[in-house]
């Protein structure tokens, strides 16, 4: 994928929230505020990004290897001002909807592995997969694929997002 990713620093906020590039893609952040921002986008495997983001103008970022877990983006100015970076070398990756559902489409078929992360609960272990109770270790389920597989319903404890 060549085409830029655009996060928006509005309302002090990160817009969106999460943020799905691969690797090599090139990730925008507008200042859309009327203040500056310092920005801090901290990796495992990436260089750090750090640069002044003064208002109405952007940065550019990229990133030559893939993350294990979403990479935290940040102003230093407004402590409260967080959101995360999903850096991966492929592009089979979904970012929930509110109420909770996703989809991925163009997998192949097969059996793959698949994780779960929430920025509250970290890896999604403690899960009940169409009414049967299972644990998934860091997160991680595996899942053979035929043409249209549907996960069925997942539920996860509120508990675990509680801030």
């Amino acid at each position: 994928a060549t085409e830029l990713v655009t996060v928006h620093n509005e309302n002090c906020q990160f817009i969106p929230h999460i943020s799905v590039l691969r690797v090599g893609q090139t990730l925008r952040i507008k200042n859309s505020d009327p203040v500056g921002h310092i920005l801090n986008i901290d990796g495992f495997k990436n260089e750090p990004v750090v640069a002044n983001l003064p208002v109405k103008n952007t940065v550019d970022a990229t990133f030559q290897v893939a993350e294990r877990v979403p990479s935290i983006m940040k102003s230093s100015m407004y402590p409260w001002m967080e959101g995360y970076v999903v850096i991966k070398d492929h592009g089979y990756v979904a970012v929930s909807q509110r109420n909770g559902s996703f989809e991925i489409r163009g997998l192949p078929t097969g059996t793959f592995r698949f994780q779960a992360w929430h920025e509250k609960a970290g890896y999604v272990r403690r899960v009940t997969v169409d009414d049967a109770k299972t644990t998934w270790d860091k997160g991680r389920f595996e899942l053979e694929l035929r043409d249209d597989v549907d996960l069925g319903d997942i539920v996860i404890e509120s508990a675990l997002f509680a801030t």
